[in-house]
């Protein structure tokens, strides 16, 4: 198969998938170990595949005139190419793990034009692939690709899941890491002082000797009377002698070491102090090397002799004592903490650690005027002001936001008409934030108060039906008020929800005239709206006849 990589995915094309035919559940299966080589999702006693969500078998039909690779079983098909494969839904996860450590593993997952799939995520321990598998609406062939990742050293175990929609998968591949070879280590010799002796052979060599002669000279001369005649002897054989040595020595070897050893006492070793450590420990870290979370000193100590050892210090100026091992909580602040470990032996050996936790948030005080209306309304300009404070690691920045503002302002902040939501946030050099929600009502504006029965100048008589309206955009319309009399007096109108008011004026005991009425009314902030006036003709009594 060939494999192209993309990073830390390998991708390589496979058979093309065209329809979906068919689909069945699949139950759980019973976990085995993978085996090497390619594994089939279907082959699930020779692979460990468990199920998580919704799980199932579907048919896929492959393009005519295609084929599989041959690791995966497959022949050339001239039509009606189709094969089982899982497909997982969305939310769904397989998993599994591994008979061994493994170099690499791969799934093949199906890339297709249908906008109902979603994305394929294999994960082995901490290596994670994630790949979208719709095509889009355009180009690009729907098929089968491998999935391809690195295996962490010492990964047992490995899974894919489907987001977003289903996703299709064939097979499962895996490269395993070559067994290591054993080894039997054989101790190679010891070397051992060995002296050298040199030895000097002494011997003494007797040698006797007879001679033996074999021949006895013997002399001729013969006289001269007419001259001297001198003879010399001549001997015809030469004695020789013969010797048998006789060895009476006795070889004698004296050993003579050439290195005389020498015993020399080691000295008496020091004792060693014992080694003590310490260790701050957060289980949530904030800014500027701040804990902002639960903090510890965690203290160990021990003796290279094997003596007892106890812990002794303090934590800013407050004395501690525990044995060779202790877990100390730490206060809020900025501190030292000094160590001192001690052993049975009488040896000692100290250290000291900072330490700086902060884990409350700052302090926030908002600062608003007293409320001047009804109903928590305040009917003029509102400057809101906020103060925070932070004793442990001090206050770094306090913003506010108003109505969901995508930006934040600083204080003081001024509010005009509206129904506000105000947030103050405040947050310390250690990172611990707090944010303070204030609802502040500003109404300003006071209502508008009208007639809409009667023009001015007309003319009523006998039961008048009154009627206007006591409008107000911010705070609501509240309650009104009519004068009938131009102002001495004052009667309550009806008054709906939506600020229409009424009142009915009986006329009949009235003299004929010209009457000025008014109406005012507020709101519910207590704003008050100016008088509104009309004037009305009366007219009662009809004219009089003279005869």
């Amino acid at each position: 198969m060939r494999l192209t990589r993309f990073g830390t995915v390998f991708l390589a094309l496979s058979s093309i998938l065209l329809a979906t035919v068919g689909f069945a559940d699949a139950a759980p299966q019973m976990a085995a170990v993978l085996v090497e080589g390619r594994t089939y999702d279907q082959a699930h006693d020779t692979g460990h595949i468990d199920w998580s969500g919704p799980v199932g078998y579907v048919y896929v039909t492959h393009r005519d005139f295609t084929s599989l690779p041959p690791e995966e079983g497959g022949e050339s098909c001239s039509s009606g190419c189709e094969e089982w494969v899982t497909r997982i839904g969305n939310g769904g996860l397989v998993s599994g793990s591994f008979a061994r450590f493994v170099s690499f593993f791969e799934v093949m997952v199906g890339f297709t034009h249908d906008s109902s799939v979603g994305s394929a995520t294999v994960r082995a321990c901490s290596s994670v692939a994630t790949s979208d598998l719709y095509l889009g609406s355009g180009g690009g062939l729907p098929g089968f690709v491998s999935l391809y990742l690195a295996v962490p050293a010492g990964c047992r175990s490995w899974s894919l899941s489907a987001s977003g929609g289903y996703v299709d998968f064939r097979s499962v591949d895996v490269t395993y890491v070559a067994i290591p070879p054993t080894f039997s280590l054989t101790p190679s010799r010891t070397p051992t002082a060995v002296p050298t002796l040199t030895s000097t052979p002494s011997a003494t060599l007797t040698l006797t000797s007879t001679p033996t002669p074999t021949n006895t000279p013997t002399f001729t001369s013969t006289p001269t009377a007419t001259s001297t005649h001198t003879s010399t002897p001549s001997p015809t054989n030469t004695p020789t002698p013969t010797f048998t040595p006789t060895n009476t020595a006795t070889p004698t070897f004296t050993p003579t070491p050439t290195f005389t050893p020498t015993n020399t006492p080691l000295p008496t070793p020091t004792p060693l102090p014992p080694v003590i450590s310490g260790q701050v420990i957060c289980d949530e870290w904030g800014d500027a090397g701040w804990c902002r979370g639960n903090e510890t000193l965690e203290l160990t100590a021990s003796d290279p002799q094997g003596f007892e050892v106890t812990i002794s210090g303090d934590l800013n100026g407050f004395p501690f004592t525990c044995g060779a091992a202790c877990s100390l909580p730490l206060p809020e602040g900025i501190g030292m903490a000094n160590y001192l470990a001690t052993s049975a032996g009488g040896q000692a050996a100290g250290g000291s650690s900072s330490w700086q936790r902060d884990d409350t948030p700052p302090a926030i005080a908002v600062i608003l005027p007293p409320v001047d209306g009804r109903n928590g309304w305040h009917v003029s300009e509102v400057a809101l002001s906020a103060s925070a404070e932070d004793a442990i690691s001090g206050l770094e920045l306090l913003e506010g936001t108003v109505d969901e503002a995508p930006t934040r302002v600083p204080f003081p902040i001024r509010l005009t008409d509206g129904n506000h939501s105000v947030l103050i946030h405040a947050r310390d050099m250690a990172g611990n934030e707090v944010t303070l929600s204030e609802k502040i009502r500003v109404d300003t504006t006071p209502p508008v108060s009208e007639f809409t029965s009667h023009a001015d100048g007309e003319v009523v008589q006998g039961n008048v039906n009154l009627a206007g309206s006591l409008e107000d955009a911010m705070s609501g319309s509240a309650s009104g008020e009519v004068s009938l009399d131009g102002g001495m007096t004052w009667q309550t109108v009806s008054l709906s929800d939506r600020g229409a008011w009424s009142h009915a004026w009986n006329t009949a005991g009235l003299q004929n005239g010209e009457y000025k009425l008014l109406v005012h009314g507020w709101d519910q902030a207590g704003n008050a709206s100016d008088n509104n006036s009309i004037t009305l003709a009366v007219d009662n009594h009809p004219p009089g006849i003279s005869v």
